[in-house]
């Protein structure tokens, strides 16, 4: 049995409701890294729903569908536990100043117009806080078993038919819910189906496919991007105002817990407490802020209006010993 290579890992953690920087903490990794090593940006969890800020040389994008290592030339590679949306790649690699390198894994899951539409949908009447870019509803759907991964956009029959599936899965399950007016309402006025689907076709030309434990023998430098805040977590958030997303460290360091490797976890916050939506934060006090002008936070139809409150030391220790907790026996 070959030996595992050595590899350098370092996980950038965020401990509390998201938007605490992660992007800014990827990049300047990314600008340490010695000119002899491979490095590889690794998202593990979550999907396209992210905006995790750079500036590089001048230039500053948002990173959705990419990597934050991508304006230095680094490649990104996303799990099988992750969400790419065609329409939303070919959206963001168009505005981009250098064509980027993605890997995903086959199993990735895809996201359709029918899943914008129905999180979108919902989102106009619970108000949790969503992106509104169908990132739930695609990993509930394929929970329900109605699945289209990565692996099928590279043949065109069978892409045309999961997405028939799709249509059909959200109309009897919108019909059930009575909201099928709606829904239909919503994807045809803000989604555009017709605009969309050419985008599945399209962006197999600019991904790659392959596991990741097939990518460390050229890559030994990994940089795990971690997604959202532990306090937005799938199974640690406070529910209803949580992802269906893994949000802390477990996920590479499961991965990793076999491998030889030197691990660093760096945990981001804001110097305040900060979340979307109408879920719950645990200070009352407010906290106005000042020199905003590069905050990307801004107000938006589904998230609204980001909230700022005092930062609560006792929360980011709870958040910290909920991610110590999740860490493997043999690390």
């Amino acid at each position: 049995m070959n030996k595992t290579p050595f590899l350098k890992a370092s996980i950038v953690t965020d401990l509390g409701f998201g938007d605490s920087g992660k992007g800014l903490v990827v990049d300047y990794l990314c600008s340490k890294i010695d000119s002899w090593a491979l490095p590889l940006v690794v998202r593990m969890n979550s999907g396209h729903q992210v905006g995790h800020t750079v500036i590089h040389n001048g230039e500053k994008h948002t990173f959705s569908n990419f990597g934050s290592g991508t304006l230095r030339g680094i490649p990104t590679y996303y799990g099988k536990n992750t969400v790419m949306y065609p329409y939303g790649f070919m959206n963001e690699l168009a505005t981009l100043s250098r064509e980027p390198s993605v890997i995903y894994h086959p199993l990735a899951m895809v996201a359709t117009p029918y899943d914008v539409a129905w999180n979108q949908t919902l989102e106009e009447a619970n108000e949790h806080g969503s992106v509104g870019v169908g990132y739930g509803a695609t990993v509930t759907r394929n929970m329900d078993g109605v699945g289209l991964s990565v692996k099928d956009l590279f043949n065109d029959w069978v892409t045309v038919t999961k997405l028939q599936g799709i249509r059909d899965y959200y109309r009897d399950k919108a019909t059930r819910a009575g909201n099928y007016e709606n829904y239909l309402a919503v994807l045809r006025e803000n989604v555009q189906p017709e605009n969309v689907i050419p985008s599945f076709k399209d962006v197999v030309s600019f991904i790659d496919v392959a596991r990741l434990e097939d990518l460390i023998v050229t890559h030994d430098n990994l940089i795990f991007e971690g997604n959202q805040g532990i306090c937005l977590d799938k199974f640690e958030g406070f529910y209803p105002h949580l992802t269906w997303a893994d949000c802390t460290s477990r996920s590479a360091l499961d991965w990793l817990s076999n491998k030889e490797a030197d691990i660093e976890i760096f945990y981001v916050t804001r110097a305040y407490q900060n979340r979307h939506g109408n879920g719950p934060m645990s200070s009352d006090r407010i906290v106005d802020l000042i020199n905003t002008k590069e905050e990307i936070n801004v107000p938006n139809k589904w998230q609204g209006t980001m909230r700022t409150r005092r930062l609560d030391l006792d929360l980011l220790k709870w958040a910290l010993t909920t991610d110590h907790a999740y860490f493997p026996e043999n690390l």
